[in-house]
């Protein structure tokens, strides 16, 4: 029987961008990726998670474990790098846990230490070091303590990315791979799963071990978490604004949607926050959406969410007197780039058909403009693995150059002030 009275929602309740636990009112069902991760689990390799900051990672792997009934833990990487070592991250787990390590016992008594025990009595005391166990199997057991008879057990290593220039760290998780077999751990049958930004986690732990197949062998991937399909973007916001807080729209609320998932890129949190800006404003508006509100609370959201990437961006840019501002084409072509990997073919074409009377009958060095904005102190983009295309090093970018950068009338690259957005 439906209620009467529908519960009525707060804006921070719907919209949850930084919400460790997963918010089963805005959860988008990804179908084929918990198919696979499930599978993973059902497998005996440990598992690789990764995908673009913000696109949903965290959230996705805890629905899935939740509904596979699995115990686990997790260990933010950036722990490691900071306390210098992964069995530093691993015994602060252990103190968060309240699992105390019995490391000796101390006997006290007389003892007597004349010859052949005759003689004169002394009080004294033994020392004797007791089953302990190391930082990473106390963990391990830890976990397998806590699940159920029979059930699944994963460790996850959350944030890899903190850790791929830390030789040290990579290579003692390439060792906890391995050490999963000793007899000793193994007895704990508790698999761990990888979570982070690079695609390519495989290969960096490969690296640090001496023996690649040994690695390989040990490690299943799923698919890569991206950004959510235009339909399920669209339809998160749709449930936010119209099904969970019931606002009404005083413009066409279809090219709201739109125009949200364009400034979104529609990464996950990304969209959270964007609509939690929305719905402030419109709270305050008597529960409206109308062009100032949009326009107030996207002022906040890119003051708060984009700034630093402006600042980066604004350094890569051509100077004010460069003839063509080629580079600033490329920039913002990059902006109206839609796909993950991306090939200087790619970008030469959108340069191509953005800026027409500009580029005709001449010759284009976008190769060498990308590989320019690969390079240095805060790259904008990366080579992919294979070398052969180009990514964003966060989706941030890529967003940030949809918002600052406009086309003149004649082609020229124009950049709008931060205070002007």
């Amino acid at each position: 029987m439906p209620l009467l009275f529908p519960r009525r929602f707060r804006p921070d309740e719907v919209f949850t961008p930084r919400s460790p636990s997963v918010n089963q009112e805005m959860y988008v069902n990804r179908t084929d990726l918990e198919r696979s991760l499930s599978n993973a689990i059902k497998g005996s390799k440990n598992i690789i998670v990764s995908g673009e900051s913000g696109s949903g990672k965290t959230w996705l792997y805890k629905n899935v474990f939740e509904t596979e009934g699995v115990t686990f833990e997790s260990v933010n990487l950036s722990n490691a790098s900071l306390k210098g070592s992964l069995d530093a991250a691993f015994k602060d787990k252990n103190d968060r846990l309240g699992e105390e390590l019995v490391v000796e016992i101390t006997k006290t008594g007389n003892a007597k230490v004349a010859p052949s025990g005759i003689g004169v009595e002394k009080g004294g005391s033994e020392k004797r070091t007791i089953g302990q166990k190391g930082p990473f199997e106390t963990l391990l057991a830890n976990i397998r303590a806590k699940s159920r008879k029979g059930g699944k057990a994963i460790l996850v290593y959350e944030n890899f990315e903190q850790i791929i220039d830390n030789e040290q760290v990579l290579r003692s998780v390439s060792d906890t791979i391995i050490l999963l077999d000793d007899d000793d751990l193994s007895q704990y049958d508790v698999k761990l799963c990888l979570v982070g930004v690079p695609n390519d986690i495989k290969q960096y732990l490969s690296r640090a071990s001496k023996n690649i197949t040994t690695i390989a062998n040990r490690i299943v991937e799923v698919p890569e978490v991206a950004r959510l399909s235009l339909g399920e973007a669209k339809s998160l916001l749709r449930r936010g604004f119209e099904e969970k807080l019931r606002y009404n729209f005083s413009l066409d609320a279809e090219d709201f949607y739109k125009n949200a998932c364009w400034k979104t890129d529609r990464i996950a949190q990304h969209i959270h926050e964007y609509g939690l800006s929305i719905a402030h404003a419109a709270q305050e508006n008597g529960k409206i959406i109308d062009d100032a509100v949009i326009a107030k609370a996207e002022a906040e959201w890119l003051s708060q969410t984009l700034s630093a990437d402006y600042a980066t961006i604004e350094n890569k840019m051509n100077a004010r007197d460069t003839k063509a501002g080629r580079r600033n084409q490329v920039l913002y072509s990059l902006g109206q780039c839609d796909q993950e990997n991306f090939k200087y073919t790619d970008i030469e074409r959108i340069v191509r058909s953005e800026f027409a009377k500009n580029t005709r009958e001449v010759s284009l060095n976008i190769a060498g403009n990308l590989s320019e904005l690969s390079t240095g102190d805060k790259p904008i983009i990366r080579r992919t693995p294979k070398g052969d295309a180009y990514r964003f090093t966060s989706p941030k970018y890529r967003m940030c150059l949809r918002t600052m950068l406009r086309k003149a009338a004649d082609e020229r690259v124009e950049k709008i002030a931060q205070g002007e957005i």
